[in-house]
């Protein structure tokens, strides 16, 4: 939710800068975006490796549940970070007008990453596979 916020707030402002015709400002503004949604989700996904076993037992007090959780919370990490700026990007794209050739690689990307995940990742552990695979 965060990183929507962000993308909305990067994408009004690009869209603006657009219209004044000042490409030093849309740059500006695209990058600040960026580095604000890294800078936000990168805090998330440190709270999910330092928290990774006490975030879990809030939810459940069964040890399986709890030991899976903790291991999937590191991939979850890291998909985080890219998430959330790959959600700020496509939002600064559509401030500048330009959806169609990001969307199709937006969706591509939602097609062969779970498919490489599954490949390689299936016979070492398929937790984190499934996970992938959202």
């Amino acid at each position: 939710m965060f990183a929507s916020g962000i993308s909305g707030a990067s994408s009004i402002r690009v869209a603006s800068f657009k219209g004044l015709k000042d490409a030093v400002n849309i740059k500006r503004a695209g990058l600040t975006g960026l580095v604000i949604s890294a800078m936000v989700m990168m805090f998330f996904g440190i709270v999910f490796v330092i928290f990774n076993k006490l975030l879990p037992a809030f939810f459940s007090e069964n040890a399986e549940v709890v030991t899976l959780s903790s291991g999937l919370l590191l991939v979850a990490a890291l998909f985080q970070l890219f998430d959330g700026v790959q959600v700020t990007a496509l939002g600064i794209l559509r401030g500048l007008s330009d959806v169609k050739i990001p969307t199709f690689i937006a969706r591509s990307v939602c097609d062969t990453v779970p498919m490489y995940c599954r490949i390689k990742f299936c016979s070492a552990t398929l937790m984190v596979s499934v996970f992938c695979m959202i």
